[in-house]
């Protein structure tokens, strides 16, 4: 390998082309190379390995530029890979080497070359940057749910289809729009098409628009929970997505709706007793907490509430009888 200059004697020693240079067949060839490499101000790997066989060719040259030359375009192919530093180095180098007359020429359009890639690659950024959010706003859920499945206790074929149900079950929507006793009914169907029951109706209101603008789905069995008549209610979580993303699955094609027990679930009256508990479903021994489902209930009494009440009314009775018997005395 050629040794590195010492860089105190490169700068003493000149090394631009002279007129005498140019007026030598290798000089002037030497600027038609050099001027072909510096006139649209960018150095590819093309030009670098033709100045590496020009160099070569005319190694016997006594051009002052021809060892500086060759000396750095070594150095920057000796692992074969030019990286940007690399690249500016040679460049660098070939203006050196030009005439001053044609160097400043070369060194603006350097510049304009470098402020235009700065401008495309700021551009690309901002049009990654811009897919990246569009892709994400058009991932993005149109809404989530979190729900327990309302009449899921109502008739032998729905019971069943909900104790065969096991957690992370893949289910789906299904729209019930010729429903009777509400127009905003939603199925939950799983993977084989048994019926689980219905989405309750303060949380269909919002899903069944956006069920039928063809919105893709994404829902599964959370977790399952039992009564205290050891049914199970199975309880969903999911998101509904846009028309065109790609997350998710199409929705189902309406179902019409089947006047029967295990599929039909009528109106709630405002019944205090229409309250119950349930619990998660557990291993044997273990104690859980009941939870109370007056969100899925029309009624907004409970046992609890009213037991508060007759305890009120017993203490307001003692009071009254334990002041009637000291009036009395």
């Amino acid at each position: 390998m050629t040794p590195t200059p010492d860089p105190a004697k490169v700068r003493r020693k000149r090394l631009s082309l002279t007129r005498a240079d140019i007026e030598t067949t290798a000089g002037l060839e030497l600027l038609q190379v050099l001027q072909s490499i510096a006139d649209d101000g960018q150095l590819t790997e093309e030009e670098v390995k033709g100045l590496r066989s020009w160099l070569a060719t005319n190694a016997a040259t006594n051009l002052p530029s021809h060892e500086y030359l060759t000396t750095v375009i070594n150095e920057v192919l000796r692992d074969d890979i030019i990286t940007d530093d690399e690249f500016k180095l040679l460049h660098d180098a070939v203006l050196r080497v030009l005439p001053p007359e044609l160097r400043s020429i070369a060194d603006l359009r350097r510049r304009e070359q470098r402020k235009r890639s700065s401008e495309e690659r700021k551009q690309q950024r901002n049009e990654e940057a811009l897919r990246g959010r569009e892709e994400r706003d058009r991932n993005r859920p149109l809404e989530r749910a979190d729900f327990m499945i309302a009449g899921a206790t109502i008739g032998e074929d729905r019971r069943e289809a909900c104790e065969g149900c096991c957690e992370d079950d893949v289910v789906s929507l299904v729209r019930e729009p010729d429903n009777p006793y509400d127009s905003n009914a939603i199925l939950v169907i799983c993977e084989d098409g048994s019926d689980l029951g219905y989405v309750p109706r303060t949380l269909a209101k919002d899903l069944a628009p956006l069920l039928d603008g063809g919105a893709r789905q994404e829902f599964k069995v959370k977790k399952l929970l039992g009564t205290s008549s050891d049914r199970i209610i199975p309880v969903i979580v999911g998101c509904l997505y846009g028309r065109d993303t790609d997350r998710g699955s199409p929705t189902p094609p309406a179902t019409e709706f089947r006047n029967e027990p295990s599929v039909a679930l009528p109106p709630r009256a405002s019944n205090p007793s229409n309250t119950r508990s349930v619990r998660p479903v557990v291993a044997a021994g273990t104690r859980t907490k009941p939870l109370d489902l007056r969100e899925h209930s029309d009624s907004p009494w409970t046992f609890g509430d009213i037991g508060i009440w007759i305890v009120c009314a017993a203490a307001i009775a003692l009071l009254g009888a334990i002041l009637y018997v000291v009036y009395l005395q």
